[in-house]
């Protein structure tokens, strides 16, 4: 599998944002799945209690969305995107999926969102009941876990113990969340696990938070095989998920489903 992450900066125009979603598909059409990083089509509202957030809602309907799923098929390509959705009269940070055919599957949304004094997720997002959800591909099945979602080791556990030889996270690390330790949970979870782990952050200033990118891709040894800097860019590797059953037959941590 050719997997693709478009680190990019968010600006405070959803118009402008599907436009650079929409450019980051056309640079990643060889590729066989891109994913993007948390929040894409809106600025990072989180950070500022208070706000009046109504104008930054998605809906499955909507025409930006129903446009990224024919990409998906006019490129033979897997594509999800993270947004701030309204479902079903609640609000939720979630990650949409779509396959080839740009038929959507089930919708994964953030599980435990976060209430501290630099992130107000609690306020603007429902906790999503749903949770995170694996996926079929052609080459194996991924699953999404989306951002401070990652730190909970049963959230990727669960995706792993659902045949998930791939997990997405998109995220929107800052440099103090960058830690050495932020590193190793992660690597130590691909490892046990024995999944690829992949991290799409954003990247740029915005408001207060300093988003830094730093996106990376982990193996299922544990090992960092691709790691970007703090620029904007389309991050781009070929991973072959049959390492990861193999990795997983030979460990025998985990049982799969």
């Amino acid at each position: 599998m050719k997997l693709a992450m478009a680190q990019m900066s968010v600006l405070n125009n959803m118009d402008m944002n599907y436009k650079k979603t929409m450019d980051y598909i056309s640079k990643a059409a060889s590729c066989d799945l891109l994913f993007f990083p948390q929040l894409q089509m809106s600025p990072y509202f989180p950070q500022v209690s208070g706000l009046n957030v109504t104008a930054a809602l998605n809906r499955e309907s909507d025409a930006r969305i129903n446009g990224i799923a024919y990409q998906a098929k006019k490129n033979n390509m897997y594509i999800s995107m993270n947004v701030f959705l309204e479902k079903e009269g609640k609000r939720h940070n979630a990650s949409l999926w779509f396959d080839r055919y740009a038929q959507p599957a089930s919708i994964s949304g953030l599980i435990n969102p976060l209430e501290t004094p630099k992130r107000h997720e609690a306020e603007y997002f429902d906790p999503c009941e749903e949770g995170s959800h694996v996926y079929r591909t052609a080459y194996g099945k991924a699953g999404i876990v989306i951002g401070t979602d990652m730190h909970d080791p049963a959230n990727i556990r669960r995706c792993a113990g659902e045949g998930a030889s791939l997990i997405i996270i998109p995220a929107a690390h800052t440099a103090d969340t960058l830690t050495e330790m932020y590193e190793w949970e992660l690597r130590t979870q691909a490892y046990q696990n024995s999944v690829y782990i992949a991290v799409c952050s954003r990247c740029g200033k915005e408001g207060r938070m300093n988003f830094n990118g730093n996106s990376m891709i982990i193996d299922p040894d544990g090992n960092i095989i691709v790691r970007a800097d703090e620029t904007e860019q389309l991050i781009t590797a070929d991973i072959d998920l049959k390492l990861a059953d193999q990795k997983r037959n030979e460990k025998n941590y985990i049982r799969t489903k």
